[in-house]
């Protein structure tokens, strides 16, 4: 499924947002830790309270409207497939979190074992999903080629937030991922940003939350 460079664009950074980089050094993230991770906090809250208050609303109706116009029977089987999505990110999380504490010569075995069963999962999830999204992809493109505009605006807002927060911490060691908030440089696949939004369950929580800003510190 293709998606347009807008629909790419806004779908990954929705479920994104919040998203940070791990340390481009692991000294220099030991040396300013406490206060990286005081501003990465900084800019996930400042971010969600802008996509809570001028995103979500609106991208909530296009999620009612898209699941509106499936068949009753996609949209059961969507809805399985969603808790399945959800259920899968939270062992990944579970296991990461283990793996933070588990002895050191048994922690690639565990984060091997962790990697696998998300990976077994999402493939098992994404093959049932494809159908929906290839009988629905008319209507998805449609729906986000009309509001091109809306997007472009929420694209500026967004950059100009993490902006001013670079203003404010330009030597806080951490940068923010480029499709954190809808950064212009965002990349990534457009049929996979496209299945993203379908398995998202349209709730404000799994928005702000399905990203790497919230994972444990590795280090």
């Amino acid at each position: 499924m293709t998606t347009t460079p807008i629909l790419r664009l806004l779908i990954i950074s929705m479920l994104a947002l919040g998203a940070l980089t791990t340390s481009a050094s692991a000294q220099r993230e030991r040396g300013r830790g406490k206060e990286a991770r005081k501003a990465r906090t900084e800019l996930r809250t400042e971010l969600r309270t802008w996509f809570t208050k001028s995103v979500y609303p609106t991208m909530k109706q296009w999620h009612d409207a898209y699941d509106a116009q499936l068949s009753a029977s996609d949209r059961a089987t969507l809805q399985q497939l969603r808790t399945e999505s959800r259920q899968a990110r939270e062992r990944l999380e579970d296991g990461l979190t283990k793996l933070l504490t588990a002895p050191r010569g048994e922690r690639r075995d565990l984060a091997e074992d962790i990697r696998d069963d998300y990976r077994t999962t999402m493939k098992s999830i994404i093959d049932r999903v494809t159908p929906i999204a290839k009988s629905s992809r008319t209507f998805l493109r449609g729906l986000f080629d009309k509001n091109e505009t809306q997007l472009e605006t929420w694209r500026d807002e967004s950059r100009k937030i993490v902006d001013a927060w670079h203003a404010r911490h330009d030597d806080e060691g951490d940068r923010p991922r480029k499709n954190m908030g809808g950064l212009a440089l965002l990349g990534g696949d457009g049929r996979k940003a496209a299945l993203r939004f379908i398995l998202w369950d349209g709730t404000l929580e799994q928005a702000v939350n399905d990203d790497d800003g919230d994972r444990p510190d590795r280090r």
